[in-house]
């Protein structure tokens, strides 16, 4: 039984064949104390592209856990060995070894230019071929999930020993990366295969079943004892009402929390590894970093972004009577600092600060007029944007004269200025505070309007008021005239 690989060069002898002929894999013993062994024989199927029956073997420092010291200086390498024998002839033939990696190991696989900095010593022998690895001949791929070697063409007319040695420095990569490796029930097992694949474009590995490829664990579930000790303490959620910050880290474990590069506290974690650390309040949006350290370095951080809490107000306190011809509401029960807004019909119709004492007065927008029966609101607001509920009150008619309206805008180069008065024969006056001139017209039909010869100037203030014969004064409405 025979199979030929996809580029037509290279037949391969099932195992049933290599029986009849005699031939038996050459394999070197292993020397190392602590050592994994798998080996799978070919079981030859179509499109399977398996050129070699082979083993792999994996021994190092690293075999039963990486070690630390402090300074979160981590150390340990795996020392990879992979033997086999390729049957048929070839010439000049391309090959490749593919490593996958453990799912726990992919991150730090995956980290910038991993085989070019922690792959050593990659070494590949066939017969008379004898070759160094070159940078360009080892590469991982982009997830870290397989570790791929690009193999010197060969040439045989019989069958040739293949011998692929390389070493993978773990502990000089978490220290430089500081990702840690998480524990693996399965001992993390790396599964390798001899194939024709030349690139990582063309590597498949659903073509590759089980029993064609040979795996090999490690003889440790925890082989990063840095993994618990350098990970990042939890954090419960941090609002800016919060004047401590808690969670959970190692027992007796130093904890620090920052904001920044500011440190703003820190304590030691009790027995069970529950940590609270005193800060000041922070505002909304602000990041915390936490770090803990248990003796041999900082751990990698915990971060959380405090979160607003809505804080009650106070609702304010509208001072009555409110007036129809009232153009300030005043009132009290405010907080310093806060901003008061007055409402009407769910609009906003004027706004000012509550002053040190809780008292506030509030000016209305301009064009602005109350009516008998108006409802106005008054609520207040901080700064952190939370609001009190809303206290209302009726708006009473007027005592008195309304004071009149104004057609707006009044801009400069106008020459007659018009509005709406209370009682027809009434007399309307408007003054210039600005200049110091003064006009006057009478109320007809409820309108007034008068024509004036001296020239309006951007940003005037024109004050206009209703009077009766009897010389009662409205309260006054004040606008600006506006730039054209």
């Amino acid at each position: 039984m025979t199979i030929s690989n996809k580029l037509g060069k290279f037949v391969l002898v099932s195992a049933l064949a290599l029986g009849m002929v005699g031939a038996t894999a050459a394999m070197s013993p292993q020397t190392a104390s602590a050592a994994a062994t798998s080996t799978k024989a070919i079981e030859p199927r179509a499109g399977i592209e398996i050129l070699a029956n082979g083993k792999a073997t994996v021994d190092g420092s690293a075999y039963d856990g990486l070690t630390l010291t402090t300074g979160h200086v981590t150390n340990g390498v795996l020392n990879f060995h992979y033997t086999g024998q390729a049957f048929g002839a070839a010439i000049n033939h391309p090959s490749s070894l593919a490593v996958q990696v453990p799912e726990a190991l992919q991150p730090l696989f995956a980290s910038s230019d991993f085989a070019e900095k922690y792959v050593e010593n990659a070494n590949f022998s066939s017969g008379s071929t004898h070759h160094q690895y070159t940078a360009d001949e080892i590469t991982v791929s982009e997830d870290g999930s397989t570790l791929f070697f690009k193999n010197p063409n060969v040439s045989f007319l019989i069958s040739e020993d293949i011998d692929i040695n390389f070493t993978v420095d773990l502990g000089q990569a978490v220290t430089d990366n500081n990702i840690r490796i998480a524990d693996d029930a399965d001992s993390y097992p790396f599964t390798v295969v001899f194939t024709d694949a030349t690139s990582l474009e063309q590597l498949d590995w659903s073509l590759f079943p089980q029993s064609q490829t040979t795996t090999v664990p490690l003889g440790t579930t925890q082989l990063d004892p840095g993994y618990h000790l350098f990970k990042a303490p939890s954090v419960r959620p941090v609002s800016d009402q919060d004047t401590e910050v808690e969670g959970v880290a190692i027992p007796n474990a130093e904890v620090r929390v920052y904001r920044g590069s500011t440190q703003l506290g820190t304590t030691t974690a009790d027995e069970s590894g529950f940590y609270s650390i005193t800060i000041p309040k922070q505002n909304a949006d602000v990041t915390l970093t936490v770090v803990q350290n248990a003796g041999l370095g900082d751990s990698q951080k915990a971060q959380v972004v405090v979160s607003h809490a809505e804080v009650g107000l106070t609702t304010p306190s509208i001072t009555k009577p409110v007036k129809a011809s009232d153009r300030v509401i005043k009132g009290t029960n405010g907080a310093a600092g806060n901003q008061i807004f007055i409402v009407r019909d769910g609009k906003v119709i004027g706004s000012d600060y509550v002053h040190s004492s809780g008292s506030w007065e509030v000016t209305l927008n301009d064009g602005v007029k109350l009516s008998a029966d108006d409802a106005i609101g008054a609520y207040q607001q901080n700064s952190a944007g939370d609001k009190s509920e809303t206290a209302y009150v009726g708006v009473e008619a007027a005592d008195g004269i309304p004071a009149p309206q104004v057609t707006v805008p009044v801009t400069v180069g106008d020459t007659f200025i018009s509005g709406t008065g209370t009682t027809d024969g009434n007399t309307i006056t408007i003054k210039n505070l600005s200049k110091g001139w003064t006009v006057t017209t009478k109320v007809e039909n409820s309108k007034w309007g008068v024509g004036i010869s001296q020239t309006l100037e951007a940003y005037d203030v024109l004050q206009v008021t209703e009077s009766d014969g009897a010389g009662t004064v409205s309260a006054p409405t004040t606008v600006p005239v506006h730039d054209v």
